[in-house]
């Protein structure tokens, strides 16, 4: 695993696994998952919303994730953070900014708290 320029801490990236449903068909399932170990920076970012439905602000806290580029980051899984005993899940696609040599230089993410 290459050097983040930032203090990380250990998560487990957690990938979906699958359940039968009362019809006996495999479906996807957050009741189980496979568990990988990884080193994160999490950023937590705290802004303000309209919310049209309610016509009042309302605080809103999102995480900035970054991973080394090494990480096999898909934005389909979830993040445990020990920590902080929580699990994030992952609001869009990675992104992978480059280096000056233009070489991935780490994976970021954008996520909220996991409901359910």
């Amino acid at each position: 695993m290459g050097d983040l320029a930032v203090d990380t801490e250990p998560v487990e990236l957690r990938v979906q696994g699958t359940s039968t449903d009362e019809l006996g068909n495999a479906v996807p399932s957050w009741n189980t998952w496979t568990a990988f170990p990884e080193q994160a920076y999490i950023e937590e970012q705290v802004s303000t919303k309209t919310l049209k439905s309610e016509n009042r602000r309302q605080k809103v806290t999102t995480y900035l994730v970054i991973f080394d580029h090494e990480a096999a980051v898909t934005g389909d899984e979830r993040i445990f953070v020990p920590s902080r005993d929580f699990v994030l899940e992952m609001d869009g696609k990675p992104s992978f900014p480059k280096a000056p040599d233009g070489s991935v230089d780490h994976t970021e993410v954008n996520c909220i708290e996991a409901v359910g």
